[in-house]
């Protein structure tokens, strides 16, 4: 009898875990929130997504540095080509040198062939080469990769214990996508897909800046260098500063759906019944403002207003930032596309992914689709192919760039061959650059720019003088860089109570960003911005609200305050102690059911003395919001 019952009571120990363990996943019990995270690593881990299909060898592989087999695509020559090998300095000598054929006939239009991407370098896996038109390596930037993370341990330094922590994504696990050339030199690229930060580098590679956040796709850059924009996470667009790094304007997609209510394009992958989204809703991958140059040859928009690509809709549209109006839109000429691009004749180019149908519903069996470069006229919708890939066996399922030549040449960049192509306006490759690794692989490229002759302010051999140099980067010198928009975190805030005076430990409710640690009982605005996230509800975000903040300033400050980048308030303040100061809330500018970012710059922001070298300017004790 005494074994039966010991008998007796290991079954029912079996049965109660595993009745507990169909609970914790059915029903989603203790210690489900524990184990979730790590079976979704598994998962990710194990599957590696549609741009990462690789073995668990491979990947344990590449994770110890052993071989880069994250990065590793097909490798293949075009038969009949005469390629040479392509000299550039410092690569890993277990890497094969790139090739690089040239049609000895053609007439390249003169200037230089940028390219980014997975090169292997002693010093990074990333970085970015110049070309001539001789085919030599004329110059090479190769990021530090320890500044992104020593910018990330420097503001996880910042967060009060509670917060969650940024965590660090790994060289080798990340692709870079995204990247802006500015005539000093300067490069600022994203350094993943998405990855830890936008960064900014020189010449000479040395940091400028790094901006923390999930950006991911593209960089485009406005005339004149002024502006940028990017995206982060799946639905945010960024305007941002390229000398200083900060956000001047957000745009988030949900604010295009409830200002085109006779629009209904965004919600095609939402199930109106139960309001559920398809997983990857949108996969924003690119924008672009339309110069003003071109303006005139685009009767129906204006300068500045915004070229969008949404590849989960095979969709390209355009949208006016201030208004938040989509002006146009066209479906279906193009399969999972990238880069749709301004040209001055009026029309607008697309990169055609062309993304084949595994089950043969979009295409016949046995056929195959190469990707290829389109022109949609706005006016009309009619679209013309302007190169077709199949000649060249030019394929990319996902990824891509591409750029139309003053000449009328295409300069092309297919990601997932490894592979840069510049093709005249007859479809004839004049030019090719393959980044072998070996002899059955190569390493992924990311972008391809061409450049003129005359872009940089400086001789190239030479590069810029000393004087152009900026000062030397120190980790954490702005944490107002660094916005709680970029972070997953914002959309688990609660409403924000009102009445209710909130501290640094009411984090439930509300995001600080660009604020020290704590002092005392306050926090330093660090920098020349910071910000306050909070969530309304439908019912709050109808209502009347007034900001306020308790603080003190450090002497006489400056103060402007943009509530989701519309400017509600400038004044100058002076409070040794701390005051409750207000900031009416204008109904125009806050954001029901949603969360509501108040920016604060401090224009006046200073050092308190030689011993803190911290640029300081406001205190904030604690932040309510009022009905009025």
């Amino acid at each position: 009898m005494k074994y039966i019952s010991i008998v007796s009571a290991i079954f029912l120990l079996a049965v109660m875990f595993f009745g507990w363990g169909f609970a914790t996943v059915e029903y989603k019990v203790f210690p489900w929130s524990v184990i979730k995270p790590v079976l979704e690593d598994l998962r990710e881990y194990a599957s590696g997504g549609e741009s990462n299909k690789k073995t668990i060898t491979e990947k344990l592989a590449n994770d110890a540095g052993l071989r880069p087999a994250r990065m590793l695509v097909g490798f293949s020559k075009t038969p009949g080509r005469d390629y040479r090998e392509l000299d550039i300095p410092s690569l890993k000598k277990r890497r094969d040198t790139p090739l690089v054929y040239f049609d000895k006939e053609a007439e390249l239009s003169e200037g230089y062939i940028l390219v980014w991407g997975c090169f292997d370098f002693e010093d990074n896996l990333f970085g970015a080469i110049l070309v001539d038109q001789q085919g030599r390596v004329v110059h090479r930037w190769v990021p530090d990769e320890s500044d992104i993370r020593k910018e990330i341990e420097a503001y996880n330094n910042t967060l009060t214990k509670d917060r969650k922590k940024v965590d660090y994504t790994l060289s080798e696990v990340k692709f870079p996508h995204g990247l802006a050339i500015l005539p000093n030199g300067s490069l600022i690229f994203n350094d993943g897909d998405p990855g830890n930060a936008m960064q900014k580098i020189d010449y000479h590679s040395n940091t400028q800046w790094v901006k923390l956040g999930g950006f991911h796709h593209a960089i485009s850059q406005s005339e004149n260098d002024s502006v940028l924009w990017s995206m982060s996470r799946e639905s945010v667009l960024n305007k941002i500063d390229p000398e200083s790094g900060k956000t001047l304007e957000i745009l988030r997609l949900q604010d295009l759906i409830r200002a085109n209510p006779g629009i209904d394009i965004l919600t095609i992958r939402r199930d109106l019944i139960d309001g559920k989204w398809m997983p990857d809703k949108w996969h924003v991958n690119d924008v672009e403002p339309l110069p003003s140059e071109y303006e005139t040859a685009y009767p129906k928009f204006k300068a500045g207003d915004l070229l969008l690509s949404l590849r989960s809709l095979n969709a390209v549209m355009v949208v006016d930032p201030v208004s938040e109006q989509i002006k146009w839109w066209r479906i279906g000429a193009y399969s999972r596309q990238h880069d749709p691009d301004w040209q001055p004749n009026g029309e607008i180019t697309v990169y055609d992914n062309q993304m084949r149908d595994k089950y043969h519903v979009s295409q016949p069996i046995n056929s195959q689709k190469f990707s290829r470069i389109v022109s949609v006229d706005p006016n009309t919708y009619e679209h013309t192919v302007l190169y077709d890939g199949e000649r060249d066996q030019f394929y990319s399922k996902i990824r891509g760039k591409h750029q139309i030549l003053p000449n009328g040449d295409i300069l092309i960049t297919s990601s997932m061959q490894g592979r840069i192509m510049l093709v005249d306006s007859k479809g004839k490759t004049v030019f090719e650059l393959l980044n072998r690794y070996d002899d059955e692989s190569s390493l992924l490229v990311s972008e391809a720019i061409w450049l003129p002759k005359d872009f940089f302010e400086f001789e190239v051999a030479e590069g810029p003088e000393k004087r152009n140099a900026y000062e030397a980067w120190v980790p954490g010198s702005d944490m107002s860089l660094h916005y709680a928009v970029d972070r997953l975190e914002i959309e688990e805030l609660q409403d924000c109570p009102l009445a209710t005076p909130l501290s640094f430990r009411d984090e439930a409710f509300i995001a600080l960003d660009g604020w020290s640690k704590v002092e005392n009982n306050f926090r330093w605005s660090e920098g020349s911005s910071a910000s306050i996230s909070f969530r309304l509800n439908s019912v709050n975000g109808k209502k009347k609200l007034t900001a306020q903040l308790r603080i003190h300033t450090l002497g006489k400050q400056g103060l402007r305050a943009y509530l989701n980048d519309k400017l509600i308030s400038e004044i100058s303040i002076d409070k040794p102690s701390a005051e409750w100061l207000s900031f009416p809330l204008p109904a125009d500018a806050t954001e029901g059911d949603s969360v509501n970012t108040l920016r604060l710059e401090f224009p006046d922001a200073h050092t308190p003395n030689s011993r803190d070298n911290r640029m300081l300017a406001v205190a904030l004790y604690s932040f309510r919001l009022k009905q009025k």
